[in-house]
């Protein structure tokens, strides 16, 4: 709250500045006119929406995971906490395991054609998870005519 009722975005708005201390900062405090390209919201959309999808897929299993696999095995099966514990501990180790060799099958791909996913070496496509990139990653070039 504090925050917010000291700072501002224009400094020559604030109360407490002096006009000496004004004519030290650029445009005199003032804003700065800038013309500000419009957001392509469109590709932008595109472009994140798969990303989303995979995160939200993968924050509710884990959650999942996390809150029923142990009382699954407790009440259906009867393990105490001690054998709870371990059985899950092997489901998420078993995703790790499964999150490496993705990983590792999809840098292998990629090595082996050049090529990511959107066709565009170095693009910044390395940034989007691997089991995006995986399924697509044996599909043709979009712009090839095969």
């Amino acid at each position: 709250m504090i925050w917010l009722w000291h700072f501002r975005d224009v400094p020559a708005e604030h109360p407490a500045i002096t006009r000496a201390e004004l004519d030290t900062l650029p445009n005199q405090g003032a804003p700065a006119k800038i013309s500000r390209p419009q957001v392509p919201w469109r590709a932008l959309t595109t472009r994140m929406a798969p990303v989303t999808i995979v995160y939200f897929c993968y924050g509710w299993t884990l959650w999942l995971y996390l809150t029923w696999l142990p009382s699954y095995f407790l009440h259906e099966y009867q393990f105490d906490l001690r054998k709870s514990a371990l059985f899950t501990s092997a489901v998420f180790f078993a995703g790790v395991v499964g999150d490496y060799l993705g990983g590792e099958i999809s840098d292998r791909i990629l090595h082996r054609t050049g090529d990511s996913a959107e066709g565009a070496p170095q693009r910044g496509d390395d940034r989007l998870p691997r089991l995006v990139r995986l399924p697509r990653a044996g599909l043709p070039h979009p712009r090839s005519r095969c």
